[in-house]
């Protein structure tokens, strides 16, 4: 009985432990599967994980970045730490944060100021010549009135402690410049440092500028500029990292925009009556530019164009002023007409200087006039009287004039808004200038596309134009109103809508004759080939003469020579006209006998027989009835001619059939046609092949 019992007790267990056992065997722990996304960073294998256990969580890293811990999402929502238990397959993503190296800004490029190197090229030789400036060699001229900016164009490389880039193109608020001043000394002949403050009030080494005092006013400087900051390295090659520029200093203000123009006019409260001066008073408040500051000379610093907002509104019809009008659509924004935009009045033994620096000043967008004296004209014939700069001896309280002004105007680029075009449309273009009663010099000027470029008006004093070139105006390129001393040397004025030159005698009607206008031309180009239907030939009613002066040419064909040339195709006659001498009495072409004249180099003076009393004799019994000719190789009674229906006769009433006549010699020939002399090139013609070509 005790065996059997030790036999079951042993077969329970042995049940007991096959049971554990079974149940041991279908009861498993489950394992997830932790995945490491190190968006850009050192890889992080995965690893498997029992459910519902923590994990010790890897480190990652990332260049310039800084671990900051794993998350759920790659928005970064959920942090999982390693006190969070795995219940799932999940993928971990590693965040950083950008590491802030500490860095610095350092200079990478020094290069002059950009109006610098606009200055060398504007004075520097062209493929155009017509943009390039007779004289190359002046002087940067500084005025001292104002600050003379001359920051260089720098650029700057954010670095950081490893000298690697971290931005090529860093915000650079402000930087400290070292600013060195040079003067010519005679007695050394080379540039010497200046003593602090002798010629400069204040240099400011932020925005790089010096503000010269009235000691440096007639001395060449030279000023270096070299940006602070520079590392050891860039220390040692210092020259490449300094920029530097010569200039001579002189009393006046220095201009960068076009606002700056305003103190080319000097009418302030005092006295000022004209409307216009009132409204520049008031432009001058708008703008917060002193009203009575008038500069002795303005000097320019950069290409400036004017514009609308750059002027009193005055100077443009209203909407209000033209509303109902049969040409408002037209006369809406336009320019008045007679007026002038910019006035100098010169005082008593006053000079004013205008100097471009070779700089551009465009009134290329500004409007044109379309109603002549404020009346409503037909679109194309208008012939304007609005001046953009003028000059005038100021009236004093005596009622008398200023004596002994004088002004100058150099190494100015002009481009005006009135081109020479064939139809009418620029017929209320600018006048660049007009002056009165002040001595006037233009010196090495180019200018474009004005109605007229220059015009002394009525002054008895002398206007000179020296080494300027003038084109393509719409109306003529020069006009002499009634000034004896108009002079032209060593100038080139080509392509006007109409003559080179106008002259008019005014005044005729007087007991004493009027004043006639003289103009004395020398080394110098003057041409002006017009076919007659230009748009100025319309707007002044000349249009129906043309034919009649061409016809004209017909007597001299047979002898080898003519004042017309044509087109390579042969199917327009062009004559280079280069002077109209008529009455001011009127603005278009008259019958009205005058006096005036103009003398081309050593040549004969077309003057209507003032020194010639043979043709002074021709002229008289045949004004109104034909036309009269003197050469530029006339004397007395040689080279002396008139038109008759048989051909040419001589002051004797002879016909001229010698070839070798003074009539055919010269390289000019005047018409005296209708109280008018028209001053043309002389040409040659052949029998075979025709009129010369114009190019």
């Amino acid at each position: 009985m005790k065996k059997l019992n030790k036999i079951l007790t042993f077969m329970f267990v042995i049940a007991v432990v096959a049971i554990i056992t079974a149940c041991g065997n279908t009861t498993t722990t489950k394992k997830f599967t932790v995945e490491f996304n190190t968006h850009g960073g050192v890889a992080v294998e995965s690893i498997e994980v029992e459910e519902n256990k923590t994990i010790e969580l890897p480190t990652t890293s990332k260049e310039g970045y800084e671990f900051v811990g794993w998350f759920l999402e790659e928005e970064y929502v959920t942090e999982f730490t390693e006190d969070d238990k795995v219940t799932e397959d999940i993928t971990l993503h590693a965040k950083f944060e950008e590491v802030e190296k500490e860095t610095k800004i350092y200079v990478y490029t020094v290069s002059p100021r950009e109006e610098f190197v606009l200055f060398e090229n504007n004075k520097g030789e062209k493929q155009n010549k017509r943009t390039e400036f007779f004289d190359r060699e002046q002087t940067y001229m500084v005025g001292d009135d104002n600050e003379w900016i001359v920051k260089p164009v720098v650029s700057f490389v954010e670095l950081d402690v490893d000298g690697k880039v971290v931005d090529t193109q860093p915000q650079v608020d402000s930087w400290e410049y070292k600013v060195s001043l040079y003067v010519y000394s005679e007695d050394t002949k080379a540039y010497v440092a200046v003593e602090e403050n002798e010629y400069v009030d204040r240099i400011d080494e932020v925005n790089c500028t010096v503000d010269f005092n009235e000691n440096a006013i007639g001395k060449d400087f030279k000023v270096e500029i070299v940006p602070e900051g520079l590392s050891e390295k860039q220390q040692e090659n210092v020259a490449n990292y300094t920029v530097s520029f010569e200039c001579s200093v002189a009393d006046g203000y220095n201009a960068y925009t076009a606002l700056d123009l305003a103190y080319y006019e000097n009418r302030n409260k005092e006295g000022n009556t004209s409307d216009s001066g009132k409204e520049w008073v008031k432009f001058k408040e708008a703008k917060g530019l002193d009203v009575d500051y008038a500069p002795a000379a303005i000097f320019l610093h950069d290409n400036i164009e004017i514009k609308q907002q750059d002027l009193p509104g005055y100077f443009f019809y209203t909407k209000e002023e033209v509303a109902g009008a049969a040409d408002a659509a037209r006369a809406e924004g336009s320019l008045k007409d007679n007026k002038n935009i910019y006035i100098r009045l010169l005082d008593e033994n006053k000079t004013f200087e205008f100097h471009g620096n070779y700089y551009t000043i465009s009134a290329a967008n500004l409007p044109v006039v379309v109603r002549e004296n404020g009346e409503i004209t037909e679109e194309g014939a208008v012939i304007s009287h609005t001046t953009l700069f003028r000059l005038e001896a100021k009236e004093l309280k005596d009622g008398t004039y200023a004596k002994n002004g004088s002004a100058e105007y150099a190494n100015i680029n002009f481009v005006g808004n009135a081109p020479r075009v064939e139809d009418a449309i620029k017929s209320g273009g600018l006048i660049l200038n007009k002056t009165e009663g002040v001595t006037f010099n233009a010196y090495n000027n180019i200018a474009y596309a004005w109605f007229i470029i220059y015009m002394p008006n009525a002054t008895n004093l002398p206007y000179t134009i020296d080494m300027c070139k003038g084109y393509d105006s719409y109306n003529s390129l020069l006009y002499n109103w009634g000034s004896p001393y108009f002079y032209v040397k060593n100038s080139e004025f080509v392509g006007a809508g109409g003559p080179v030159i106008i002259q008019d005698h005014i005044n005729v009607t007087n007991a004493d004759g009027g004043t006639p206008a003289r103009t004395y031309v020398t080394n110098s180009k003057l041409e002006s080939y017009v076919a007659g239907t230009e748009g100025w030939f319309y707007g002044v009613g000349a249009a129906a003469v043309v034919p009649g002066i061409k016809q004209l040419d017909l007597a001299f064909n047979p002898f080898g020579h003519s004042f017309l040339k044509t087109n390579k195709d042969k199917t327009v006659l062009y004559f280079n006209l280069i002077c109209v001498n008529k009455s001011g009495s009127a603005e278009t072409i008259t019958a009205q006998k005058i006096k005036g004249s103009l003398k081309i180099d050593d040549n004969t003076a077309f003057d209507f027989g003032e020194t010639n009393p043979y043709l002074a004799g021709m002229l008289d019994a045949t004004f109104g009835k034909t036309a009269a000719f003197q050469t530029s190789k006339a004397n007395l009674n040689n080279g002396i001619a008139y038109a008759t229906e048989s051909g040419l006769v001589d002051v004797t009433n002879t016909p001229i059939m010698d070839p070798t006549n003074g009539i055919f010699q010269g390289d000019y020939i005047c018409i005296y046609y209708n109280g008018m002399a028209l001053t043309v090139g002389y040409n040659t013609f052949s029998p075979t092949n025709g009129y010369e070509i114009h190019e």
